[in-house]
């Protein structure tokens, strides 16, 4: 999962690394051509999938510490984890804001693309440490997946009981028509 958020992050800062070096062959022979929509739509869908990915390794980063948190006995080990986890956790606030706001120039400057293409993508909530904490913890994916079947398949309704009657007894009822009148044949 690493593995593919740092090719995506690669890939990111290659196309636009790409994009500058032809700017620059075109700009030692010419005048620089102004920036098109097109070129600018790509820088803008670059950062968004920059940062996207940025959150992902930031959120990883925090379950580690969380993790590594746990399994400490050593108070003033765990005292030091707890710092790193508030520096990564205000490093996550910080992308977080960047990245609503790149998703909110793209899918204002550009809202046919942005709907079509981007449409993975939503604003994210800057959650508390505590609510990361729960939403990474093996309950909270549970409490997901459930929440996603539910909503995918819808809550089954509960199944009316049937009430078995009771049962047969020797005595016969009496039945005023004698058509309806159970026939009862012994050995």
């Amino acid at each position: 999962m690493i593995n593919k958020l740092l090719i995506l992050i690669i890939f990111s800062f290659s196309v636009t690394s790409f994009a500058e070096e032809k700017a620059a062959e075109g700009a030692a022979d010419q005048k620089p051509a102004p920036i098109t929509s097109q070129q600018e739509l790509l820088n803008l869908q670059t950062r968004v999938q920059t940062l996207a990915a940025k959150l992902k390794l930031r959120t990883d980063q925090i379950d580690k510490l969380r993790k590594e948190s746990d399994e400490t006995p050593d108070k003033s080990k765990k005292s030091e984890i707890a710092n790193q986890m508030a520096l990564e956790y205000k490093e996550y606030q910080k992308e977080t804001k960047d990245y609503n706001e790149a998703l909110y120039q793209l899918n204002y400057q550009y809202p046919e693309t942005a709907s079509t293409k981007m449409s993975d993508d939503k604003v994210k909530e800057i959650k508390t440490l505590k609510q990361l904490e729960e939403e990474q913890s093996l309950e909270g994916k549970i409490k997901k997946n459930m929440k996603t079947i539910r909503k995918h398949y819808g809550k089954k309704e509960a199944k009316p009981k049937v009430e078995i009657p009771a049962p047969l007894t020797a005595e016969p009822v009496p039945v005023q028509d004698p058509l309806l009148a159970p026939v009862i044949i012994r050995k």
